[in-house]
């Protein structure tokens, strides 16, 4: 049994559910293979050798063995509770715990520029601290990781501002917990973010997947 434990929190790859705002200005055909192809790299990002993937996912009844692939087969998928959203985020913290891991992070698969020694930071700092909570561009997060469940972080009021990070770190102050920070990295939601991204992270980004699919689909010749 492994220590260690990645939760990766993400959309089941159906049409028009994924990357909504994408789909504004996008084919929505492109937007659910781009969301496929992010899924595909944070997966290879988050492996090692020393900790588990766990996949939570939403519309979790649709999975079967044809459309696993689509999460290259990992073996632990799990459904995402029907709750609101910082809850679902609990439950599923809750049931690493429960599974017999000690220390868990958990992300999603929009960030195109996390790297491998990103996740394995957060793993390790757990070692010595309450909390790793890795903030975005937009004023949230894009990595949070605890050794002990503490449900006040997923409170919902937190996740109706736009202030999530900020307002993450008061709960850590407020409860003395010990937590530490990774790099701030900019997640893709719109087509600004996708833009940006192409022009000014796209060399140094690992999402091979993303990259090739941006070459051959989007980006212009």
């Amino acid at each position: 049994m492994k220590e260690y434990a990645v939760i990766i929190f993400t959309r089941f790859p159906s049409k028009n559910k994924v990357k909504t705002r994408l789909n504004k200005n996008l084919d929505s055909n492109l937007v659910l293979k781009i969301h496929k192809a992010m899924i595909k790299d944070t997966i290879n990002i988050c492996k090692n050798n020393f900790s588990d993937i766990l996949i939570f996912i939403t519309e979790y009844e649709k999975l079967n063995s044809n459309n696993r692939k689509n999460f290259l087969n990992e073996k632990f998928i799990f459904p995402q509770e029907n709750c609101p959203f910082g809850e679902k985020m609990f439950k599923s913290f809750e049931k690493a715990f429960e599974l017999g891991y000690k220390k868990v992070i958990l992300i999603g698969t929009d960030i195109p520029t996390i790297l491998k020694k990103d996740i394995e930071l957060a793993l390790k700092s757990l070692d010595e601290f309450d909390c790793c909570i890795n903030e975005s561009f937009d004023k949230g997060y894009y990595l949070i990781g605890v050794k002990n469940k503490i449900k006040e972080l997923f409170n919902e009021e937190i996740f109706k501002t736009n202030l999530v990070f900020k307002n993450t770190i008061k709960v850590l102050k407020d409860k003395n917990l010990q937590f530490t920070n990774g790099r701030v990295l900019r997640d893709i939601d719109e087509k600004e973010d996708l833009d940006y991204f192409i022009k000014n992270e796209f060399e140094c980004s690992k999402y091979e997947n993303l990259k090739n699919l941006l070459k051959e689909k989007y980006i212009e010749k």
